[in-house]
């Protein structure tokens, strides 16, 4: 993904996160996925957005909030196939999970 295709998929995320919050919301209500998801936008290096829930999912869980976040986002920005990266995230007293969402690799 070139640098300015990043940059305006993430503008058109940044645009559209209010209602992109919405929907993955609904959608893991949906799946009884009742977590709280955290939604951030970096301004630098590969990921579209950054997300991260407080909790310690299970894996089968974080399996299914990560494709319902994929799905939203890629949905956002008219983009197939994206996948996540883990990200290092600690929060104090707790056990959390976050991933980095980015652009899936054309040679892979």
């Amino acid at each position: 993904m070139t640098s300015a295709t990043l940059n305006r998929d993430r503008k058109m995320i940044r645009n559209s996160l209010p209602d992109i919050a919405a929907q993955v919301h609904s959608r893991l209500v949906g799946a009884g996925l009742t977590y709280p998801v955290y939604l951030a936008v970096p301004n630098s290096g590969d990921s579209l957005l950054s997300f991260a829930t407080p909790l310690d999912p299970s894996d089968d869980e974080w399996r299914r909030m990560n494709d319902i976040v994929r799905n939203v986002v890629g949905a956002a920005i008219g983009a197939e196939n994206l996948r996540s990266n883990p990200l290092a995230c600690a929060m104090t007293g707790t056990a959390m999970g976050s991933a980095g969402v980015v652009a899936a690799d054309p040679e892979t």
